[in-house]
């Protein structure tokens, strides 16, 4: 592992691995009840069209995926600072 990325890429598999069922309904969850939102928000203009769904979509998915990254790396550099304690 140590040619591909080292200890971080495994943390992040390892993570990734033992909690997938939570993140998975955590994106299926938040991805409906935020583009519900979306929706009942941007219904609101004239000016909106169907690209502007895509654009909307695409970027609320960029944003969870975004916080799932950051939750991971936090993880990561906590478990590091407690087994250096060690």
């Amino acid at each position: 592992m140590e040619s591909i990325g080292g200890s971080i890429y495994t943390h992040i598999i390892f993570f990734i691995q033992q909690n997938i069922a939570p993140i998975v309904i955590a994106v299926i969850i938040s991805f409906s009840v935020g583009f519900f939102l979306l929706h009942r928000w941007l219904v609101q203009y004239n000016a909106v069209n169907s690209l502007s769904y895509v654009n909307a979509a695409g970027t609320l998915l960029t944003f969870m995926i975004s916080i799932i990254v950051i939750m991971t790396i936090t993880l990561i550099l906590n478990n590091n600072i407690h087994n250096k304690k060690k």
